[in-house]
């Protein structure tokens, strides 16, 4: 999970005067090597025929020296139902989201009142509009 955000002014909103005035970045605070992710896949899948073989073009091939996650490493190797991935994402989304906003509006001279939307992508983690309310 990383967090970015770019901020505009409200009157570049046309494409022709668009202009970035602001960009910040967060991530997690748990850094996890690919080399320990790959051994893990390894070491779990490795009794399976043929599974690891099949995934490992994904490590090799993926040029990601490093990993950012919410949790330690070892909390992922243990089974977690999808309410308690779900919240713990939702948690951690919602403070990386207002570190990252904080950081652009301070980069740009905005307030957050200055904001009129803000529009969140995720392929990590599933999050309903509603709670981001709280």
């Amino acid at each position: 999970m990383n967090a970015s955000l770019m901020a505009f002014a409200p009157e570049t909103l046309t494409v022709e005067g668009a202009r970035l005035l602001s960009f910040a970045t967060a991530v997690p605070q748990n850094k996890i090597r690919q080399d320990e992710v790959r051994a893990s896949a390894k070491a779990y899948f490795g009794a399976k025929t043929g599974i690891f073989e099949h995934l490992e073009p994904v490590f090799a091939n993926a040029q990601i020296d490093t990993r950012y996650a919410c949790q330690p490493f070892d909390w992922y190797l243990d089974p977690h139902d999808f309410g308690e991935k779900t919240a713990l994402y939702t948690e951690r989304a919602r403070t990386l989201g207002l570190e990252v906003a904080e950081k652009a509006l301070t980069g740009a001279s905005l307030g957050a009142a200055d904001i009129d939307a803000i529009v969140c992508v995720s392929s990590t983690g599933v999050m309903t509009p509603a709670s981001m309310r709280g």
